[in-house]
């Protein structure tokens, strides 16, 4: 099923590449961690069934090309690497805030990858939210529950608060939807506490569908953080216009990047006439 899904989502590719001729490689940014192209964990519905490499597999079939599985927030940081708010060699982590939690790592070495499925599980890290009032220590609940749309979501439910659009969370006034965003705040302060002495990073980035509350809460953050470190991480959060692109121009450019490297591998290897 999931198969038949993604491969309905790119049924319309050949039409829309019009002279470009046929594609090569397909690269898939999933939002959850992956490993050397297999899924690590649970993924979002209708993906949540992918525990295996059968859905790049089953589309490479479909498609006769090479299909890839990444985590969408490595895309996500060659995307605005790409784009020009990091420098290729420059430290950074970036967390994308969207369907789910997922984050990558950057050394100046180059990306970070897992050695076991508990590498990058920043989703499970425990967060304490502190109660109105401050009158005891709140609820500890996973930061995944709180980074994410649906964790977010559902986490405002639970105080009562049915939101109809994502958006309320950062346009809202009502008292309740201001605690939950200083939640949000709470949470998103302690990943990156964690990131930071544990990774070093100089930039952390912050995108995808909570971006915009991400923005709103910077100031504090930023605050916070000089509180905390001695020498924080810079905090950037990409342009609206650029926020919605990274994680697919970064797939792209992953994409290519390998294309080029076989490309150039096979006119140094062909034989000399």
């Amino acid at each position: 099923q999931a198969t038949a899904w993604v491969n309905s989502l790119i049924a319309g590719l050949g039409g829309s590449l019009n002279g470009c001729g046929s594609p090569l490689r397909l690269c898939i940014a999933l939002p959850g961690r992956v490993r050397d192209g297999v899924p690590i964990s649970v993924l979002p519905e209708p993906l949540a069934t992918v525990s295996d490499d059968a859905l790049a597999t089953g589309l490479a079939a479909r498609l006769g090309i090479e299909v890839m599985l990444e985590t969408d927030a490595d895309m996500a940081l060659a995307g605005v690497t790409s784009l020009g708010y990091l420098d290729p060699s420059e430290a950074a982590v970036l967390f994308t805030l969207s369907t789910a939690l997922t984050v990558s790592t950057r050394t100046r070495l180059g990306l970070v990858q897992a050695r076991t499925s508990a590498f990058g599980d920043f989703a499970a890290l425990p967060v304490t939210v502190a109660e109105a009032g401050g009158e005891s220590e709140g609820d500890t609940v996973p930061m995944g529950s709180l980074l994410s749309v649906r964790g977010i979501t559902e986490y405002a439910v639970s105080r009562g608060i049915a939101l109809e659009r994502t958006s309320e969370l950062w346009l809202g006034e009502d008292p309740a939807i201001v605690r939950v965003r200083q939640a949000f705040a709470a949470a998103l302060e302690s990943a990156i506490l964690v990131a930071a002495i544990t990774t070093d990073p100089e930039v952390a980035v912050l995108t995808g569908r909570l971006a915009p509350l991400a923005s709103l809460v910077l100031p504090e953050l930023r605050e916070r953080l000089a509180q905390r470190l001695s020498d924080p991480p810079t905090l950037l959060v990409p342009g609206a216009d650029d926020n919605g692109l990274t994680t697919a121009l970064g797939a792209a450019h992953t994409a290519l990047a390998i294309e080029r490297t076989r490309f150039v591998d096979r006119v140094r290897e062909a034989p000399i006439s």
